[in-house]
């Protein structure tokens, strides 16, 4: 028996096709120009970064949504808009609360 026989029946990991039965018996990818190597791990990739943006809650409404960018906090322009008019507000109404005080003995 050849010692490449157990392997004679492995496939490619992404295309399907099946491997020559004198490859390296680590290689699992067939030649296609290194196509099936770089869709295949490309893939393991989008994969990997999907998963990372899923499941994120909104800062401002509480909901959640899957990012399109990794530093996204708010689930849609309005909610940055309010968080950012919030804070506004907030800082405004420090800003008076403190002025009250100038000029005035505690």
């Amino acid at each position: 028996m050849d010692e490449l026989t157990p392997w004679a029946d492995h496939w490619c990991k992404w295309c399907g096709d099946q491997l020559p039965i004198d490859r390296d018996p680590r290689r699992l990818f067939c030649d296609n120009d290194r196509a099936c190597h770089t869709a295949y791990y490309n893939d393991l990739r989008a994969e990997r970064l999907k998963r990372a943006r899923a499941g994120k809650t909104c800062k401002q409404c509480g909901a959640t949504f899957t990012r399109q960018k990794a530093h996204a906090i708010y689930c849609s322009r309005d909610c940055a808009v309010k968080a950012g008019h919030r804070a506004v507000s907030e800082r405004r109404r420090r800003a008076r609360a403190d002025s009250c005080y100038i000029g005035q003995s505690v």
